[in-house]
């Protein structure tokens, strides 16, 4: 189990998607390193954007809302945690890689091949799962996205490279989301293509997400 302070969508993503794919906290350039917000930052990007307690996650939503900025604070449970399963007060559940890498976060959008012997086959899986994803575009039970996830598997087999590569999609699991903390304002618009750390018209979202996602 490990927490979240999240919220922002990235470009291109579905408005109603509330899973692991969206931005974070960020670096804020106008104030000194040793502010408490930014100190905040650092020590959550030290952890690829993962925060132990929930206490610590709602303490780093307080720092960013006294700037006007929002996140609401998620707790994710992995295949190890008993509880995973119960899907009560959940936002739903994610299909991811690495911790962090979502498979739903544009909404099952996969690259397209045109002339792709196997295309049918992939609209099949897009329309089938698609139609199980809850208004916050996840699944709303374990099983649902477990399924997807041994489809997924079975036809990388196949067609290696269909989502991923085979070494990430050995990696892909399920993780539950639930709310544990509304945020306290509106999220920051979807933020523009990442310039580059700490370039001067660098967005401190995609940085984080960056850390959270690092491909």
């Amino acid at each position: 189990m490990y927490f979240l302070a999240i919220g922002g969508l990235m470009p291109l993503q579905p408005a109603h998607y509330r899973g692991m794919g969206r931005c974070g906290p960020f670096y804020v350039d106008q104030l000194p390193e040793s502010a408490p917000v930014n100190q905040a930052f650092l020590r959550c990007a030290s952890n690829a954007g993962f925060i132990e307690t929930a206490e610590d996650a709602f303490d780093i939503a307080r720092l960013y809302e006294e700037l006007g900025q929002y996140f609401e604070v998620v707790e994710i449970l992995e295949k190890d945690d008993a509880n995973i399963r119960k899907s009560a007060g959940g936002l739903g559940y994610d299909v991811v890689i690495s911790r962090g890498w979502s498979l739903l976060e544009y909404g099952l959008a996969r690259v397209p091949r045109p002339g792709e012997l196997l295309d049918p086959l992939f609209d099949l899986v897009d329309i089938h799962f698609r139609s199980y994803l809850n208004s916050h575009g996840l699944f709303s039970t374990w099983e649902e996205a477990f399924f997807m996830v041994r489809v997924i598997k079975a036809v990388s087999e196949v067609r290696p490279n269909s989502w991923e590569s085979p070494e990430l999609i050995s990696e892909l699991d399920v993780v539950r989301l639930r709310l544990l903390r509304e945020a306290a304002g509106p999220f920051p618009e979807p933020r523009p293509a990442w310039a580059g750390p700490m370039s001067a018209d660098w967005d401190g979202a995609i940085g984080f997400r960056s850390a959270l996602h690092p491909r």
